[in-house]
């Protein structure tokens, strides 16, 4: 191999270096640019970085990013909200994905529609609280409520009895429709 060749393989091989090394460790995905969404990307980037990942190993994205363009190859990504889980959920990446800000229905129905099947590599944390929690916080603001109103969809009909006797343990009654 003669020294120019040798030096364009050089190059070539640190260039590849340089481009593998510049892949972020996590990607936060947002489904919007609204402070919530934000507020929880500035703390899971804090949070990482008090747990030893370098702040630029953290990049953040929006699901606009994604859809337009090569999304990077980190270690993780993180979803946050619907959207993003959706937009990660169509890609053909083999990277682990935790989904987060999202009902456990609407995870659900991203799995559905995108094939996929929870796994270690495709995850939630989901946003739901437990009917108890909710009604207990129904009686702390509406003390003298005796009824609540619920709208149910096929995503969620099916919890309709575990509310029912939730409440009823509370004296309340569930007064639903199917939306």
């Amino acid at each position: 191999m003669s020294w120019r060749g040798f030096l364009v393989w050089l190059w070539l091989g640190c260039s590849a270096a340089a481009a593998v090394a510049a892949e972020p460790a996590v990607v936060l995905v947002s489904s919007e640019t609204s402070a919530a969404y934000t507020e929880l990307a500035d703390t899971l980037t804090a949070e990482l970085e008090r747990g030893g990942t370098p702040r630029d190993a953290v990049r953040r994205m929006t699901v606009a990013d994604i859809e337009d363009g090569e999304p990077p190859t980190p270690r993780l990504f993180v979803a946050l909200g619907v959207r993003a889980a959706t937009a990660l959920a169509r890609t053909d990446e083999r990277v682990p994905v935790l989904c987060t800000l999202l009902p456990r229905a609407s995870f659900e129905r991203v799995l559905q529609q995108s094939g996929r099947k929870p796994s270690s590599q495709f995850s939630a944390i989901y946003l739901d609280q437990p009917f108890a929690r909710r009604l207990d916080l129904v009686r702390l603001l509406l003390p003298q409520a005796r009824r609540i109103g619920v709208l149910w969809s096929d995503e969620t009909a099916d919890q309709q009895a575990a509310l029912e006797a939730a409440a009823a343990s509370r004296g309340l009654r569930v007064v639903s429709a199917h939306v």
